[in-house]
């Protein structure tokens, strides 16, 4: 088989970004070939999802496969997001079903004089049960995943997918074997699965059939599982209303059958028990590619950490509602740490903008010539008096040059109606050298000041005599860019792309490509937005900020000059190692004196960026040209 490479999983990855949005409902995460394992995992911590590159390989890169049980993986994750707990302790809410299994267990166990045996003490009987019904609501829950991903995804509806994914199933163990006589109570979760991608007339089992055909409210128990389900989804409800529907309608035959299993079991004594065990104990079931028990189980621990830590940052913070933008506790808390960090500067900030704006206020004076009536000019009158007491003998004051002819008027100054400021941030992997932190200070000082700054100047339009509108975006760029703020964002989608804005800047993205992000911006800018930046009505900002030579300096430096060209005034701050002659020739040659090199005082990034604002703001306000 010929082998696939890494960069062909992340292209097919990276071409259905917006689908895995849609299933995993967090725009966070980051998926990335996973070369070392062979089940797809999920990290909420670090906002990736590890994809097995094996599982990739083995299926020729076949992409509905893939797909199917990526998708597959992700189906549940809001839910998981939003109770990581009741996962965690699931299995709290069927004691009575443990309890009644246990019991037929040890009867079986008493029956066969084995009550002594140390290998089913109630205790280690009790925990095989709890661990054979985990397995069974795994499996459900798989069973209730792909639902999801046929539903939302139509390619799965395609028959010719649907025969493909059923060979990838079948030869995953996903189905029961036709001729399963034991452990039925194991092949029930497998049966929805045939009842999904086959029929009822392939499940082998004749109790399990008809388990499943028989009607429940005038239709199928299946199908009628089906429309339950699919209501809670619809209803975006979760794992109360969905374990209250398996409680109901499945346990009851999952524990009868799981009774019968026990009193066929022919139960062996300790010494034997390895031996027989390997001979006549069927491994659980478990999907080829899916996580594996371990995996969830420290994901879901991470999501319990993340929600106690929201729940924390509430307290000190107020509560702020951001979870369906993909904010979480962790994001908050590093969030609320750079807004505490920023407050010192914050409040200098402010002081500039409010002067900023009192020098607005200013009326400027302007001639209105051929005036009637002037006003009379005192320093000339008392510069030529002996002229004036002449002209007062004679009665004629018309020859005296004591009086203008034109009136002076107060005007208030023109300022633009739309204030765009975009900062451009660089999220390479060399930023994790020590300049994370500094580049997130930077970039909260910024962001919160001028959201303080847009919502003095909409108190105080009055001051200015008109009303002056100040958006903001954000992009970070790697390998790959990615607008995280935008301009449109308002209320809490706002408060939330900020918060992430800062907490994503984590130095994951990969190279220096920041010519494909200043492209991107270059193509937005609309024939309306261009006129109206060549009249002085919208004027735009851009701020980069890098650490390394751009990957394309060409490229970089034509989006630039664009830029200018369109009349968008761009400033960029590198930070580097100072004596790197080549870096600062490259940032020179792209940026000329549009850009400033700090070199390896990155600990002036803050600062720097700060006062690179305020100076092109300060000109705005005041038509200069900086």
């Amino acid at each position: 088989m010929k082998r696939l490479s890494k960069t062909q999983c992340e292209a097919l990855l990276s071409a259905h970004e917006r689908m895995l949005v849609l299933f995993s409902g967090d725009q966070r995460l980051v998926y990335s070939p996973y070369e070392e394992g062979d089940t797809f995992v999920l990290r909420p911590d670090q906002q990736k999802v590890l994809v097995p590159l094996s599982f990739f390989e083995d299926n020729e890169g076949r992409e509905n496969r893939l797909l199917f049980h990526l998708y597959q993986t992700l189906a549940l994750y809001p839910d998981w997001q939003k109770s990581p707990s009741a996962y965690l302790h699931r299995l709290n809410n069927y004691n009575h079903e443990i309890e009644t299994a246990a019991k037929a267990y040890l009867e079986k166990v008493k029956e066969e004089g084995l009550e002594k045996d140390p290998a089913y003490t109630p205790a280690l009987v009790k925990d095989g049960v709890r661990r054979e019904l985990n397995q069974f609501l795994e499996e459900v829950d798989n069973w209730a995943a792909s639902l999801i991903v046929c539903a939302k995804a139509p390619v799965y509806q395609n028959e010719s997918v649907r025969k493909e994914i059923r060979t990838m199933l079948a030869k995953e163990n996903v189905f029961p074997y036709e001729d399963s006589d034991v452990h039925t109570h194991r092949d029930l979760a497998g049966c929805l699965m045939v009842m999904e991608f086959f029929d009822a007339e392939e499940i082998g089992n004749e109790k399990i059939r008809t388990f499943l055909t028989e009607p429940v409210l005038e239709r199928r128990r299946y199908d009628f599982l089906v429309d339950q389900l699919s209501l809670i989804e619809e209803q975006k409800k979760g794992i109360a209303e969905r374990d209250a529907l398996i409680h109901a309608f499945l346990m009851p035959a999952w524990v009868s059958l799981f009774k019968e299993d026990i009193s066929h079991m022919k139960l062996i004594r300790t010494q034997l028990q390895k031996s027989r065990d390997q001979e006549h104990r069927p491994s659980l079931k478990k999907h080829a590619a899916l996580m594996k028990d371990q995996d969830k189980q420290a994901m879901l621990k991470e999501l319990e950490n993340q929600q106690k830590r929201k729940a924390q940052a509430d307290l000190v913070h107020g509560s702020m509602d951001l979870d369906a933008f993909g904010v979480t506790a962790k994001d908050k808390e590093i969030y609320l740490h750079y807004e505490r960090a920023v407050r010192a500067a914050r409040n200098e900030m402010k002081q500039f903008w409010q002067k900023l704006i009192g020098e607005a206020s200013q009326e400027e004076s302007q001639k209105i010539t051929g005036m009637d009536h002037g006003k009379l000019d005192v320093p000339l009158l008392i510069n030529t008096w002996p002229d004036f007491t002449e002209v007062q003998a004679k009665g004629n004051y018309k020859d005296l040059r004591v009086f203008d002819d034109y009136e002076l008027v107060k005007v208030p100054k023109q300022l633009p109606k739309e204030l765009d400021i975009s900062f451009v941030i660089d999220n390479s992997g060399s930023m994790k050298s020590g300049k994370v932190p500094y580049a997130r200070e930077a970039l909260a000082i910024v962001l919160l000041s001028l959201q303080d700054f847009a919502a003095y100047l909409m108190t105080h339009a009055d001051m200015t005599h008109q009303q002056m509108h100040v958006s903001t975006e954000t992009w970070l760029f790697g390998t790959k860019c990615k607008r995280i703020l935008s301009f449109e964002d308002t209320q809490q989608k706002k408060k939330a792309d900020t918060i992430l804005s800062i907490s994503r800047l984590d130095g994951s993205a990969g190279s220096t490509d920041d010519g494909a992000c200043l492209n991107k911006i270059l193509k937005e800018i609309t024939p309306k937005e261009e006129r109206e930046l060549q009249t002085g009505k919208r004027i735009r900002l851009i701020f980069e900020v890098t650490d390394g030579a751009s990957s394309f300096p060409g490229t970089t430096k034509k989006a630039v000059q664009a830029l200018i060209r369109k009349g968008v005034e761009i400033q960029a701050l590198e930070i580097g190692v100072t004596d790197d002659p080549e870096a600062k020739r490259i940032f020179s040659y792209i940026f000329e004196d549009h850009g400033t090199f700090l070199g390896s005082q990155v600990e002036y990034l803050p600062k720097a960026l700060m006062s690179s604002v305020q100076k092109q703001i300060y000109s705005v306000f005041h038509g200069l040209k900086v």
